[in-house]
């Protein structure tokens, strides 16, 4: 029904005011497949006529909420190349991908990005089952547009999305590289919301969102999130960031100070970096103990407040070495510690990944898209972390396999339902 009543709307206005899609003269003197065909040249023509391509802000997400991304877009008569600051396990921020795209005129004016292209597809495939990833979309219905600016829709998830050309004077390597560099260095999990020396409230990152609490008088946790997309400088808010009534769209980075500063005229906002208060108990040493044997590994920072590293080298069969690198991040929701699945080294060129399983029964699950969560108590005056994995704990898949494919999976090595027991501090 919304999709019916958004068809139906974006008919009465097209028809109601000229644009590249239609015109008053076409609703007369043209057949309504004659009109679908001008509207659909008039449209490509519009796309190539950019010397530097467009940029489209991207929303991904339920409701477009979880975040926005860059993604440039030049495009001819058949292809388009595209790059993004967005990066995957395959893709580095600025590089260019292309792809064929189409012009289509079906329920409106649509583009379809529908052949397999490495960067706008990571945000619409599923990572398994019953979890559908970042939910984003790959064909769009052309909603308005003029020489300098379209408006799109998701076809899938109906996300309201705003494609404008870019200046010739735009680089997109470096313009991109430098978006993704302060989505990185930003990327703390807690910030205190600062008026002059006043601390107004404490919010969250998550991802390329803002999300702020509010405990109602009854006692009652609201949760509020504002999507932001990366600029070469700092963020611009999707829609304004709202406490008490002081509005915040656009804010630069200062990575010396790990500080965001609103440049909004007139405000004097703030966002200052606050490193969790039992983020620093993780760093030091440990002994693991994994089925009867047991080891020393150090968690050392990575990401000051968000995230440390393990380093653990490994005598080879035959001679050598192969070392190991193991990132673990501090969890704010649940107060602890968590690992999850990722690449941690490489061995015959074959990425070495952490997977969950079963080393006794010799299986293991194919994905990295899961978390062991650690859950911390205190024994005889030692801190002892425990780990289970999400989803497959019920399995008993509680063991870290390290498992590359070259030709084969082949087991690197195992931690058997490892125990982390802590012997020291950092220094």
């Amino acid at each position: 029904m919304k999709k019916l009543i958004l068809y139906s709307l974006l008919a009465c206005m097209t028809f109601s005011m000229q644009s590249c899609l239609f015109s008053e003269d076409d609703l007369f003197e043209q057949s309504s497949a004659d009109r679908e065909n001008t509207s659909v040249v008039e449209l490509k023509s519009l796309l190539t006529s950019s010397t530097n391509g467009w940029k489209l802000v991207y929303r991904y997400g339920s409701e477009g909420m979880g975040g926005a991304a860059n993604l440039f877009m030049k495009f001819d008569a058949n292809n388009v190349t595209i790059a993004s600051d967005y990066a995957t396990s395959s893709y580095a921020p600025g590089q260019t991908v292309t792809s064929l795209y189409t012009v289509q005129s079906y329920n409106g004016t649509e583009i379809s990005f529908d052949s397999y292209n490495e960067i706008l597809h990571s945000f619409c495939e599923p990572n398994g089952y019953n979890d559908p990833g970042l939910m984003g979309d790959y064909e769009f219905i052309v909603r308005s547009c003029s020489e300098n600016e379209i408006s799109l829709t998701g076809k899938k998830y109906g996300v309201e999305m705003i494609m404008t050309r870019l200046d010739d004077t735009v680089d997109w390597a470096g313009y991109l590289a430098a978006a993704a560099q302060v989505s990185d260095d930003s990327d703390y999990t807690l910030f205190n919301m600062m008026k002059g020396d006043q601390k107004l409230t404490t919010i969250t990152r998550d991802g390329h969102a803002f999300v702020m609490s509010e405990v109602s008088d009854e006692g009652l946790t609201t949760y509020t999130t504002y999507p932001f997309i990366c600029t070469d400088t700092g963020i611009r808010m999707m829609e304004p960031l709202v406490y008490n009534g002081i509005s915040m769209q656009n804010f630069a980075w200062d990575n010396a100070a790990s500080t965001f500063t609103c440049t909004d005229e007139g405000s004097d906002i703030k966002l200052v970096f606050e490193r969790p208060a039992n983020y620093e108990k993780y760093l030091g040493t440990y002994t693991v103990q994994s089925g009867s044997s047991s080891f020393k590994l150090t968690l050392e920072v990575k990401k000051d407040g968000k995230s440390y590293q393990a380093t653990k080298v490994y005598n080879l069969n035959g001679g050598g070495t192969w070392t190991m690198t193991l990132e673990f991040y501090y969890d704010a929701e649940r107060d602890d510690l968590s690992a999850d699945g990722q690449v941690v080294g490489y061995m015959d060129g074959a990425a070495v990944g952490l997977y969950p399983g079963i080393r006794a029964g010799g299986n293991f699950y194919a994905t990295l898209e899961t978390v062991f969560e650690g859950t911390t108590t205190e024994e005889d005056g030692n801190m002892v972390i425990t780990f289970q994995n999400n989803p497959y704990s019920q399995e008993g898949a509680n063991d870290w396999l390290f498992i590359y494919n070259s030709g084969g999976y082949s087991l690197m090595t195992a931690w058997e339902n490892p125990v982390f027991i802590k012997t020291s501090d950092s220094k």
